[in-house]
């Protein structure tokens, strides 16, 4: 037993001895925590690099997007042309991220300038592009009906998903915003 014992018995300093499991359990345990304390940060899962989040603002009106309550808002600077809704699905053209479509369902639906009435459906989506972490461009759909531009609002999120894509914008988009983030 002796022998055992001092096979596995250590003299560290001054007459104060330690089994090498011990000393193997301490080394471990000092490994395993200063690795641990050297992880990455997970990224932000609201704004993982480029993100719509935030307040965007142009001289005349302002869009907010606030991707943790999952809300969109077009502010129309006091027009009565503005509107809420619910995000169910943000579409990226690009693996950046810099272009998409936010489908939204309305909680408030906007006036259309033309008819002045909401449009018939509950979902939209708009477009925006050239995102960077200070810019973007937005758009919402118009469709030229008789003469009248109007918001072509779909019954439900697939059909809003089937009418708004990236081969469509030419057909709903004509004029794109400059928002600076704020």
């Amino acid at each position: 037993m002796k022998f055992f014992r001092k096979i596995f018995t250590r003299r560290i300093y001054h007459g104060v001895t330690r089994s090498y499991a011990e000393v193997f359990a301490a080394i471990f345990v000092f490994v395993f925590l200063v690795t641990g304390c050297l992880k990455e940060p997970e990224p932000d899962p609201v704004d993982p690099g480029l993100s719509l989040n935030g307040n965007w603002h142009s001289e005349y009106d302002a869009y907010i997007v606030n991707l943790i309550n999952n809300t969109f808002e077009y502010d129309d600077g006091g027009w009565d042309f503005g509107f809420t809704g619910n995000i169910h699905e943000i579409v990226k053209f690009n693996n950046a991220g810099s272009a998409g479509i936010v489908f939204i369902e309305y909680t408030i639906k906007p006036i259309d300038w033309d008819t002045g009435i909401p449009p018939e459906g509950d979902f939209i989506g708009i477009y925006f592009r050239n995102l960077t972490t200070t810019t973007v461009e937005f758009a919402v759909p118009a469709e030229n009906v008789s003469g009248d531009y109007i918001t072509p609002a779909k019954t439900s999120l697939a059909n809003a998903k089937a009418a708004f894509t990236e081969g469509t914008t030419g057909d709903y988009i004509s004029y794109w915003g400059v928002y600076v983030k704020q």
